[in-house]
């Protein structure tokens, strides 16, 4: 049962990070340099994580691209 709530509770937080790094890559304004580097360390954190999946790589490197595309 505690292995199931561990379970949860991490994909939770990865839920919200998740969140966290979208929001910060849709704002149209320039971030600030606090708000650049939370964006580039989530973003780290995703590509590095043993749990990434194929999915969750692609969906943050079509983001990023866009950004340069800006």
């Amino acid at each position: 049962m505690w292995s199931i709530k561990k379970e949860d509770m991490s994909m939770k937080e990865r839920l919200s990070k998740m969140k966290l790094l979208e929001s910060l890559i849709a704002k149209p304004e320039v971030l600030h340099e606090y708000e650049e580097a939370l964006k580039k360390k989530l973003i780290s954190d995703f590509v590095l994580s043993s749990e990434a999946t194929v999915t969750d790589l692609l969906s943050s490197a079509i983001r990023v691209e866009k950004l340069f595309l800006l």
